[in-house]
């Protein structure tokens, strides 16, 4: 819906200022954002920036919280009955601790929006 957005630079404007944000209606993501300061502007950096976090993206279609839950249980115990199709429908490793701020991917939402809505 058009007119929703609301520039980052006009809600964050004050260290401490938070936002929760919903990703992925289904599963029920739910995140809190934090602006933890503002940092003097680097030239040729490209903005916003991760400066920490925790733990590895949940893999996509997991069943959100609870299915995270029973994913990571599974995942972790090599003598449970479900351990091999889980690491067959996951396909990859996966470091439920791992993560690394340089990973970290900011889209534009005004690019996915577009690309979303704009042939509807």
């Amino acid at each position: 819906m058009p007119g929703w957005e609301i520039p980052i630079a006009e809600y964050f404007r004050e260290p401490g200022t938070r936002a929760e944000y919903l990703y992925d209606f289904g599963d029920d993501w739910q995140h809190e954002v934090e602006l933890e300061g503002i940092l003097e502007h680097v030239p040729k950096k490209k903005y916003p920036v991760c400066v920490a976090g925790a733990r590895a993206c949940p893999p996509e279609d997991c069943g959100g919280v609870p299915g995270y839950w029973d994913f990571l249980r599974i995942i972790g115990d090599p003598a449970d009955e479900e351990h091999e199709n889980m690491k067959e429908w996951l396909g990859r490793p996966y470091k439920p601790n791992a993560f690394d701020t340089a990973k970290v991917h900011f889209d534009n939402p005004k690019k996915r929006w577009d690309f979303a809505f704009r042939n509807v």
